[in-house]
């Protein structure tokens, strides 16, 4: 992780990486943790959007985007993040068995609902 996050950091300049690569053909052992799912709220909140189905996992991509544009142009905090998603999911209508159409309703409505949240 620390190349995409140096990516993140230093974008759009690269700086060089110094440390080890990753070898996974290394007998280290990997270890998974259960994630702290107050901690990481979004995670927590994708999580609630797959067990809800319907269009809700297009509720929360079209808020996560939002929100994204709107951390990284100075519009919201990142904690702000997680709020106007959750927000946002429980604001937006519902569909249980959505059309085509349906998602293309609800992206919009979605979109329209977080950045007016941001404001």
């Amino acid at each position: 992780m620390r190349l995409p996050i140096q990516y993140a950091f230093s974008f759009p300049e690269r700086l060089p990486l110094n440390g080890d690569r990753l070898d996974l053909f290394q007998t280290h052992a990997l270890e998974f943790l259960e994630p702290d799912m107050e901690k990481f709220r979004c995670l927590k909140l994708a999580f609630a959007s797959i067990e809800k189905g319907g269009n809700m996992p297009c509720i929360i991509n079209a808020a996560n985007e939002i929100v994204n544009a709107g951390f990284r142009n100075g519009q919201c905090s990142f904690p702000q993040m997680a709020d106007i998603i959750a927000e946002t999911m429980q604001r937006a209508t519902f569909d249980a068995s959505p059309s085509l159409d349906t998602y293309f309703q609800t992206d919009a409505e979605a979109r329209r609902i977080a950045a007016g949240l941001m404001h």
